[in-house]
């Protein structure tokens, strides 16, 4: 029979790597979208306001494209593993201690990160395609 403390002491640990686990993935994503937006933004300002060869131009574009959809595939991972993460660190919660669990209501706190990871991918999703359709009109 498992000695009840050192299940708890294991549990706890589980959690505390969960948490900071979840922690990095929403710090990775938001870098890594600013950095990104920075980047897209120069980038469409130097296309949009200098005289450049319709070739360069057309390639740049093209580059900007195709990073873009990297960038979406990166980013909805991401969410996917903070939206898994944010399930996982509740069950974990669950089994440390389901009666605080349950009088503290956290059921809601889980289910509006659960939310959030959902909406932060669609929005930030719906960012990323739209700047790839405006790239693709600058091509025309």
């Amino acid at each position: 029979m498992k000695d009840s403390k050192n299940v708890d002491e294991g549990l706890k640990i589980i959690f505390d790597f969960q948490y900071k686990s979840i922690s990095e993935l929403v710090n990775t994503l938001s870098k890594g979208m600013t950095y990104y937006l920075i980047i897209m933004a120069a980038l469409t300002g130097y296309i949009v306001t200098q005289t450049i060869n319709p070739e360069i131009k057309s390639a740049i574009i093209l580059l900007g494209i195709i990073t873009n959809l990297f960038g979406l595939l990166s980013g909805l991972t991401l969410a996917i593993g903070i939206y898994k993460g944010i399930t996982s660190l509740k069950n974990t919660l669950l089994k440390i201690d389901s009666d605080n669990y349950k009088s503290l209501k956290l059921e809601s706190f889980f289910r509006g990160g659960r939310r959030m990871a959902f909406l932060v991918s669609l929005f930030c999703s719906l960012l990323l395609i739209s700047i790839s359709i405006y790239l693709l009109g600058l091509l025309r």
